[in-house]
């Protein structure tokens, strides 16, 4: 069984003072966690769940409960009243089950706990004596917090995969199946579903696709459905096999997630029938779901779960609650103040506290002019993994061998993606990313008509100083107030280029138009005066 800490926020734990006169001593009898956060779900194997939080004006470390084998309802965890007294935990050497420490820089200490930790051991029982603390570190110099030497980031036990599989195929227990999912994946061969073409084929042909009776499989099909991952009507027998191979799995946790895909967040699919037969499905996959019964575990379903330990370590990146909704904050600082690098340094600073890559990022690349071979490593790797979402909304139709990053932010990009859904592109148009954007290659072939008039009209372009139109035009200005100019251009235009530049034209603003001056190829004036 794993055991978990996790914080209560200093908003719903002063509520909760305020309502019953809670102090050192005194019993919280709370019974929910409302988190639904991946970092909890090692105790789908039994473990506690420990609560703890940072109490003014000192940062003392408070104990508040300990919710003992807390199910999870969907919206939080819940089990019986806690019934562990409050205690002081600042001198309490806490050992996490990946080896980290808690910190000792003031200031830092609630944020680093934003994300649940698993730990190596209880800190206390349920109403037992406390554990025995073990012995500290020899303290270093102005720390004001026992630090844990270091621990194996190893578990205590390895999920028996086969066991549960057994178990499972048997039970369909929705417990199970959280269980596997942290392990590796198995006869779920993802690469080869995601490389699956709806124009060449129209099954799952994969043995260890169509074949696998696995619930891992459930959540691989349901991120295609949501991700719309192949977006024309050209897949729809291949979403047949989805839909199919989902009711086949007898998977309960997909009714859910298929509704709200069906209601609230329809996929961006291409063509609005299309959409409408897919969003037809997902209802009607729910609805065979739901038709079988759900039982309770039994109790060799029970025995099995309790015998694992779920210790996994979060990714770093991942992030809840507050410590997510700061760094979205953080990060709209430098979109307000693109041109601010001390502000970006600080951002940066802030991030890495908060254990987010994107600090990582910014402070390679701004630190150092020339990066060493160590750090242009660390760099590909950050942008490989996390691209997607320093890039924003852009990364939607964005080839990502072009992207270019300079301090942390993105600097370059070409837009060049075929097959994607007007949704995909408004988000684009609108994204805040682009306050940093100095340089944009726009692709001949794949931009809708109607996305240059919202993209000048909406997105913040201040830093972009060079257009790049295919290899043909080339438009510049000096800085953000002044005049767009064609700077270069190819003395015959292809007919692609011709379409893409009167489009762009077209959705430039009137007033930046008639300020540009008069360029120099003859077709480029042509085309110009046929939208002005």
């Amino acid at each position: 069984m794993a055991d978990v800490l996790a914080l209560v926020s200093k908003a719903i734990f002063d509520k909760a003072v305020a309502a019953g006169g809670l102090e050192l001593g005194t019993v919280w009898p709370t019974t929910t966690y409302a988190s639904a956060g991946k970092g909890l779900q090692p105790l789908v194997a039994g473990g506690d769940l420990y609560l703890v939080t940072v109490r003014p004006p000192d940062e003392a470390l408070w104990l508040v409960a300990v919710l003992e084998r807390p199910t999870f309802d969907g919206k939080g965890w819940t089990a019986k009243a806690n019934r562990v007294a409050i205690r002081d935990l600042t001198e309490t050497p806490i050992a996490f089950a990946n080896g980290s420490e808690l910190p000792t820089k003031k200031g830092v200490l609630a944020m680093s706990l934003q994300t649940p930790r698993v730990l190596l051991k209880g800190l206390v029982g349920g109403g037992a004596k406390p554990a025995k603390p073990a012995k500290p570190a020899k303290p270093a110099k102005a720390r004001t917090r026992t630090s844990t030497p270091a621990a194996p980031a190893v578990p205590a036990a390895v999920i028996d995969v086969a066991a549960l599989l057994a178990n499972w195929r048997k039970t369909r227990s929705p417990r199970v199946a959280d269980l596997l999912q942290l392990a590796p994946s198995g006869d779920v061969d993802v690469k080869a579903i995601k490389k699956l073409d709806p124009r060449r084929q129209t099954r799952l042909a994969f043995p260890k696709v169509a074949g696998a009776d696995d619930p891992r499989l459930t959540v691989c099909l349901l991120q295609l459905l949501a991700e719309a991952h192949w977006p024309g009507s050209s897949a729809e027998k291949l979403y047949d096999q989805v839909f199919a191979k989902l009711v086949a799995l007898k998977d309960r946790r997909a009714i859910e997630p298929l509704r709200a895909m069906a209601t609230t967040n329809v996929p961006h699919f291409l063509g609005a029938g299309f959409t409408a037969r897919l969003v037809a499905k997902m209802t009607a996959t729910a609805a065979a779901l739901a038709r079988r019964k759900a039982t309770a575990d039994d109790a060799a379903t029970r025995k099995l779960l309790a015998a694992h330990v779920a210790a996994v370590v979060p990714a770093r990146g991942l992030m809840t609650g507050a410590a997510a909704a700061e760094a979205v904050q953080l990060i709209a600082q430098v979109f307000a103040a693109p041109d601010d690098l001390a502000l970006r340094s600080v951002v940066a600073d802030r991030l890495l506290e908060l254990e987010d890559p994107w600090g990582e990022l910014i402070a390679l690349q701004l630190h150092a002019t020339k990066p060493t071979p160590a750090d242009a490593s660390k760099i590909a790797k950050l942008v490989a993994k996390h691209g997607a979402r320093f890039a924003g909304g852009i990364a939607h139709v964005a080839n990502r061998k072009e992207m270019r990053f300079e301090g942390g932010f993105l600097a370059e990009t070409l837009l060049l993606r075929d097959m994607v859904g007007r949704r995909y592109w408004e988000e684009v148009a609108t994204a805040p990313h682009w306050a940093t954007v100095r340089r944009i290659r726009l692709g001949t072939f794949s931009i809708p008509k109607w996305f240059y008039a919202t993209w000048f009209e909406r997105a913040n372009l201040a830093s972009l100083r060079e257009i790049v139109i295919g290899d043909s035009v080339v438009f510049q200005r000096a800085t953000a107030t002044s005049p767009w100019s064609v700077v270069q251009a190819k003395a015959t235009l292809a007919r692609r280029a011709e379409l893409t530049l009167a489009a762009f034209f077209a959705g430039m603003p009137a007033r930046e138009r008639a300020r540009m001056p008069v360029p120099k190829s003859p077709r480029v004036q042509e085309l110009l005066a046929e939208v002005s």
